[in-house]
């Protein structure tokens, strides 16, 4: 869907591509955005005409490419997808996304068997002040790789273990990081859905209140003074960055943005809804 003025909305498709499945958007201004597509095709496209004409500026069709999320720190950005064998996956643009690297990191931890991301959301990588923070899940292991300036390193999170569980969404506001997901097979259920970062994702610990099931994205307003978390289940909200957690909404959404002082979730089937404060 294409916002008109604010208030309505058109729906839109972009020609040649229709069979794809889009995760992400990021967008730059009114005029520039990029999308990338999720599955087979490892895509990415963008426009510089508010979406009146698209251009490919990423495309991997190896076997086992799956790209989950994308974010951006000004002109530079990562994007993120399933590892490839015991390589992670992440790519890399200094322009805006208007071209694409595959760099070599060699301190990149290997992967792990049965390790993924995921790309419910398009959020499980935040870069943010110099620091990218990409999350997974698996069989065995839930963690968080975090790049600095110079290395990437890897932290376990405690958080759901097991065959589609993990961390689904992250958020960072200052120095807090909030990592929510559980298992996207049990969407009722608390157990392991929300972890907590005091120092930019060095460490993390469970916090005394979660969201009542799984939720796969999580976003903080844009002055920090309250966090939302959203799923199949319902909407739940924090005032206190993330330790305790109020029901908002009964109504399900996989994603949310929220701005200065409007939001906006998304959710099957074109379920669009706008939040303000």
């Amino acid at each position: 869907m294409r916002c008109i003025n604010g208030q309505d909305w058109e729906w839109d498709s972009i020609p040649g591509y229709t069979h794809l499945d889009f995760r992400d958007i990021e967008g730059f201004d009114e005029q520039t955005a990029l999308v990338m597509a999720a599955g087979n095709e490892g895509l990415i496209l963008r426009t510089e005409d508010g979406g009146e004409s698209w251009e490919e500026v990423f495309r991997d069709e190896r076997e086992g490419v799956f790209l989950d999320g994308m974010d951006f720190d000004g002109l530079q950005g990562y994007c993120i997808g399933d590892p490839i064998g015991e390589e992670m996956y992440i790519i890399e643009t200094l322009d805006g996304g208007s071209s694409w690297s595959i760099p070599e990191y060699p301190e990149l931890p290997a992967s792990i068997l049965g390790e993924g991301s995921y790309a419910a959301s398009g959020t499980t990588i935040i870069f943010e002040n110099d620091i990218v923070l990409a999350a997974y899940g698996g069989d065995s292991l839930t963690r968080v790789l975090m790049k600095n300036p110079e290395r990437w390193t890897s932290v376990e999170a405690p958080m759901a273990q097991g065959a589609g569980c993990g961390i689904f969404s992250l958020a960072m506001d200052q120095e807090t990081v909030i990592a929510v997901g559980g298992c996207y097979l049990d969407s009722t259920s608390a157990l392991g859905n929300i972890a907590i970062s005091p120092d930019g994702g060095s460490t993390w610990s469970i916090p005394e209140g979660a969201p009542r099931g799984y939720r796969s994205c999580v976003a903080f307003s844009a002055d920090g003074s309250f966090t939302l978390a959203c799923g199949r289940t319902g909407v739940d909200i924090s005032y206190d960055r993330g330790r305790t957690w109020q029901a908002l909404s009964d109504e399900g959404f996989f994603t949310m943005v929220l701005g200065e002082q409007v939001g906006w979730l998304m959710g099957r089937n074109g379920k669009l809804a706008r939040v303000h404060w």
